[in-house]
């Protein structure tokens, strides 16, 4: 169970710890225990679910995963060259082009 994969529950399991006990001894507001415990509660939600493997192997970190998967088309946009680029390269044309499509746009026929 202290295996890498839970390093992100086990972190939230001891910043509730370390909150808890600040605001017991009144250094800070017991709202700071606010975050941890939902962390904590979205962990053990994913630990004990049955839909997603992901999530109930990675908790957490898994929602990451679908972070990701809901931003990729602009990802891939702005970041990823695209095949049809990398053979401009190599057929004798500059490197540098800006962002966004590298199609003409006066070839696109729009009425």
């Amino acid at each position: 169970m202290f295996s890498r994969r839970y390093l992100a529950m086990w972190s939230a399991i001891a910043l509730l710890g370390l909150s808890t006990a600040l605001a017991a001894t009144q250094y800070v507001s017991w709202l700071w225990i606010v975050v941890p415990l939902a962390l904590v509660a979205l962990g053990i939600f994913d630990l004990t679910q049955q839909r997603h493997a992901i999530l109930r192997n990675y908790p957490l970190w898994g929602h990451f995963r679908f972070l990701f998967e809901f931003i990729r088309p602009e990802i891939r946009q702005y970041f990823v060259a695209y095949s049809r680029r990398a053979r401009r390269r190599n057929s004798g044309v500059p490197a540098c082009q800006g962002l966004g499509s590298s199609s003409k746009a006066s070839a696109l026929d729009v009425t």
